[in-house]
């Protein structure tokens, strides 16, 4: 039943490029995937797992970026999943890159599964060792399972109920974030165009002074 197949988008050149590569990926395993269309809320990936004869969703978010993840992919996959009011559904988050301290955390608080630089680095050890570690989200675990037929790994397939938030409260938390990061970046601007300004009242000065040398020098010496 293992397979050796290794997590490597490194020949991706772009997003969307990247969500297709997930999706070939995880159609290896027992999985369904499919790439969401139009207006996705932040899920960009549905795969769909059957366990004893229920279906369970895995929301999926792909970030195909060169700089490391914080809260705001985390935030997008839990509001677009249970904007679907699925009670079966599993939010993740898949990266190419890695994942702040703080975005970690937020992601235990929602129960949001992550993928990042780590988990992938896990994947292609999987493939010619054996892992000692079993504390890993359902998605990796059904992945892992796969890979290295350790009964620990299906023993982990648990679907567990999220954590209730208020998702109106987070949606209203990311935009007064995004707010607060547009009026830092409008304070920013405007000091800078205060700067540029003392410089120009600088220069004019200077060119005041220059052309009253000149006529002073042109009356004396005219």
């Amino acid at each position: 039943m293992s397979k050796s197949v290794v997590f490597n988008p490194r020949n991706c050149d772009n997003g969307f490029e990247f969500e297709t590569y997930v999706v070939n990926f995880l159609n290896k395993f027992e999985l369904n995937a499919r790439r969401t269309k139009g207006d996705d809320r932040g899920v960009d990936i549905i795969a769909t797992y059957s366990q004893n004869h229920v279906d369970y969703n895995f929301y999926i978010q792909c970030k195909f970026q060169n700089r490391i993840q914080g809260k705001e992919p985390i935030q997008e996959i839990y509001a677009g999943m249970h904007f679907r009011d699925d009670k079966n559904g599993h939010p993740v988050v898949i990266t190419n890159n890695n994942f702040s301290i703080e975005a970690q955390r937020y992601a235990r608080k929602l129960g949001v599964e992550l993928i990042g630089k780590g988990e992938i680095g896990l994947i292609r050890f999987a493939n010619s060792n054996k892992v000692y570690t079993y504390n890993v989200g359902p998605l990796l675990s059904i992945i892992l399972y796969n890979i290295t037929d350790d009964k620990n790994f299906k023993k982990n397939i648990i679907f567990r109920d999220l954590p209730c938030e208020n998702v109106e409260q987070l949606e209203k938390d990311s935009l007064k974030e995004q707010i607060l990061k547009e009026f830092e970046t409008a304070k920013d601007l405007v000091m800078e165009y205060e700067l540029l300004q003392m410089k120009a009242s600088a220069k004019l000065k200077e060119a005041i002074e220059v052309k009253k040398n000149a006529i002073v020098h042109g009356i004396e010496y005219g």
